[in-house]
């Protein structure tokens, strides 16, 4: 198994439909920390359809760059 992320919740699930994931097996959804669980056969299905791997320390920091993105977007909501 191995975690399937990425930049935005829309290209997260196109991806999902893609190599046949249910939608409904997302973790974390609509979080920064969302991601899909996915088995070594959906993986190289995922890859073959343009997934790129990154180390940990990437996904650190997509997680921290979708936490900045959401602080950002409340902080203009609060203020527009």
């Amino acid at each position: 198994m191995c975690h399937m992320l990425a930049d935005t919740h829309q290209e997260l699930l196109e991806m999902a439909d893609n190599i046949g994931m249910a939608r409904k097996w997302i973790q974390h959804a609509m979080s920064e920390k969302e991601h899909f669980d996915i088995p070594e056969k959906k993986r190289a299905l995922a890859l073959s359809c343009g997934a790129k791997e990154i180390s940990r320390r990437d996904v650190v920091r997509l997680i921290r760059r979708k936490r900045a993105l959401a602080a950002a977007a409340l902080s203009i909501q609060k203020t527009g």
